[in-house]
């Protein structure tokens, strides 16, 4: 090949390096990656543990919900004595007792429990109501 004048020199930089001089600034773009791959770690984690605790505070909520509708519902009904029963995810019991009696009335007392079948958390209520008849027979 002929001189054509134009010569072919390397860059500083390619020329340094092939010569074994080092730039000041390779070792910082692998600081740069490991802190950003330490950052985006960081955030991955507390994005799984902010879904996990909304994940769990909806659990709860939706349990406080169907425990508070079952307490309800047992308070609503009819029981004499000591009844219980199993849903889905709550376990219920409810007692009803004559507590005073005065002339013809009667004083009974219902409580109602509900417990979370889960995570054992329970819920209860609690009322003063007249006596049916029959619990005012039988005891």
């Amino acid at each position: 090949m002929g001189d054509t004048g134009i010569s072919r020199r390397k860059p500083a930089a390619a020329a340094g390096r092939a010569a074994g001089v080092v730039a000041r600034d390779d070792g910082f773009a692998l600081v740069d990656a490991m802190t950003a791959l330490l950052i985006l770690s960081i955030t991955l984690g507390l994005a799984f543990q902010a879904g996990r605790t909304a994940l769990q505070a909806a659990r709860a909520t939706a349990e406080i919900e169907d425990a508070r509708a079952m307490l309800d519902d047992l308070m609503q009904a009819r029981f004499d004595g000591d009844v219980s029963g199993l849903s889905a995810r709550l376990a219920w019991r409810v007692n009803s007792e004559k507590v005073s009696t005065q002339g013809p009335f009667a004083l009974c007392r219902r409580t109602a429990e509900v417990r979370a079948r889960r995570d054992q958390r329970r819920f209860s209520a609690e009322t003063l109501e007249p006596c049916r008849s029959e619990t005012l027979h039988e005891r």
